[in-house]
């Protein structure tokens, strides 16, 4: 890609040294990056992340693409051909007054979003502009927020009025296909402002110039109502007659609060009745989850306790098009699994760490799914949440905090049972020194544990050959002598007459220990050694490992016919 075809910016950059980032005043649009944080503004709003952060190379800046598209709002062309990319300034630029002859609008009409793709199925591309009006110019609340569509082959104009109370900061489109009729459709949503962190949303089709809702305004943004209600014990009743589902959940987490704050004393007896509420949408993402083609919206509705800043949990909906309209697939609740203190950033503060999970409402199964973090550190008013890479779901899940790699911050471990006979799990560690988590082991690779072979001996022996160290143990199976002489493996005097040959299991069991007493933790995992078959334990393979230079590094093995 030629240099001028990245993009010819002639209006104010500024390079703040002292920062290590990169400011522009895009006419009224004003943006910042910095070298290293996947963390991008879109004027003054709060920042969003793109997935990739902004590097710097031989003097110049990178970024992703979806920087040009999503915060430059450009037009983006790529070429098949000559694999070039062509990236032009939009027709509509955000903030920019909007006039347009054919239309009725209010003179102080603000472009809010513009988007340039094909809607309504003629293969030509058509301008998208999400509109409102402002009280003042340099306001960035609209009102009166209106989609408004310019056809690229016939240039004529096409209006779809949202709703009379609609309105939003930083009112964006998204554009994809819902319906799955093959032509991309239009979501709209308005952030309304306020701690609720609400945003209301809008969703419409243009196939063949004709424009149609996808879902009523307000029924639709109005969520999934529940009932909130606190019972004794430090437990709340969460009631929804439109799933006729309850679910119970346990605050004996935040406990101290509720006490404080004179709803529960000691005990758990209720001092004074209190009810919570639901808050409407505070995200509709679009995800296509079954990859037919068309988009699914996952709405999350935060629930509250005594007050607004009191989450017990959020209440997370699936809704897909069912020929007619958004039908609801799922609902599940997303909360609280486990809370821990330390300080995980290494500012020197105390950092409430909590692991939250959802699970199907109104199910009494203990299985979880979309596991995430929660960090919330009050002394610099960061708050971060951030989803597990790799299996995100299963039993049990649990978290530990503890210094892993000596940088004067905790590390979290997270580990989740995934059930079955094998009594498997899998496990992570992750860092958040600096606000910025770093996953310090591969999910995957590392619960499958160490690859070793199983191999008979004669005299009730069996030889565990463990690849990674190279290095073979033998353990004494004279216990299962009986049961080896039965099966035709061995004779009585110990005499092998045929070789099973036995396998390993992943990772069982994963604990934090200080093995050498340096005051750095390190994990000390189990895996069995099995025979000729899955109840047949032969005896335990424990690895012992160390967290070098942020990479997972095995220092030990250890083999034994049990278990201290």
């Amino acid at each position: 890609m030629k240099d001028d075809r990245i993009i010819n910016i002639t209006d104010d950059v500024k390079w703040i040294g002292s920062e290590n980032s990169v400011e522009l005043n895009l006419k009224a649009q004003w943006t910042k990056i910095k070298i290293g944080e996947d963390s991008y503004f879109f004027t003054k709003m709060a920042p969003f992340k793109l997935g990739a952060a902004p590097e710097m190379k031989k003097s110049g800046t990178y970024v992703p693409l979806e920087f040009f598209t999503e915060v430059l709002k450009c037009d983006v062309d790529m070429s098949k051909e000559n694999a070039e990319i062509s990236i032009n300034r939009p027709k509509y630029s955000v903030n920019d007054k909007l006039s347009i002859p054919e239309l009725k609008l209010s003179g102080n009409t603000y472009v809010s979003d513009y988007k340039f793709k094909d809607i309504n199925g003629d293969k030509v591309k058509d301008h998208i502009i999400v509109a409102g009006v402002r009280e003042y110019d340099d306001s960035l609340y609209c009102s009166d927020v209106i989609l408004i569509v310019q056809d690229g082959k016939t240039r004529e104009y096409m209006e779809a009025a949202i709703d009379k109370d609609a309105g939003g900061y930083g009112a964006s489109a998204f554009v994809g296909d819902f319906n799955g009729d093959k032509v991309d459709d239009v979501l709209i949503g308005m952030p309304t402002g306020g701690s609720g962190g609400i945003i209301q949303y809008a969703l419409f089709s243009f196939k063949e110039n004709k424009p149609h809702s996808l879902f009523d305004f307000e029924k639709f943004n109005q969520g999934i109502d529940l009932k909130v209600k606190f019972l004794p014990d430090f437990k709340a009743e969460l009631r929804s007659d439109t799933l006729d589902k309850t679910e119970i959940l346990d605050l004996a987490y935040n406990e101290a609060m509720y006490v404080g704050a004179g709803i529960y004393d000691n005990e758990g007896k209720i001092l004074q009745s209190t009810e919570g509420w639901t808050d409407s949408y505070g995200e509709l993402k679009p995800v296509d989850i079954d990859l037919d083609g068309s988009f699914e919206l996952i709405g999350t509705q935060r629930i509250c306790g005594c007050c607004h800043a009191d989450s017990i949990a959020y209440l997370i909906t699936t809704w897909k098009w069912a020929g007619q309209k958004m039908n609801l697939e799922q609902a599940g609740i997303a909360m609280p699994l486990m809370t821990k203190e330390g300080d995980v950033n290494g500012n020197g503060s105390i950092d409430k760490v909590t692991l939250i999970g959802t699970k199907e409402f109104g199910s009494d199964s203990l299985y979880v799914r979309d596991l995430k973090i929660q960090i919330n550190d009050e002394k610099d008013f960061i708050y971060e949440e951030f989803t597990l890479t790799g299996n995100n779901e299963g039993y049990a899940p649990e978290l530990f905090l503890g210094n892993f790699n000596d940088d004067k911050a905790e590390e979290m471990l997270i580990s989740v049972y995934s059930g079955g006979s094998g009594g498997m799990s899998t496990y992570s560690l992750i860092s958040f020194k600096g606000n910025k988590a770093v996953h310090l082991l591969d999910q995957d690779k590392f619960s499958k544990g160490l690859d070793f072979d199983v191999i008979y001996k004669d005299h009730f022996k069996a030889d565990i050959f463990v690849k990674e160290m190279n290095k073979t143990y033998t353990l004494d199976i004279s216990s299962k002598k009986s049961l080896y002489v039965e099966g035709g493996i061995y004779n009585e005097q110990g005499k092998m007459l045929m070789q099973p040959g036995g396998m390993s299991n992943p990772l069982s069991d994963l604990k934090a220990v200080d093995a050498d007493n340096d005051g750095i933790l390190e994990l000390v995992g189990t895996q069995r050694a099995l025979g000729t078959a899955n109840a047949d334990t032969l005896g335990y393979v424990q690895s012992i490992w160390k967290i070098d230079n942020d990479r997972i590094k095995l220092v030990d093995v250890k083999v034994s016919e049990s278990i201290d």
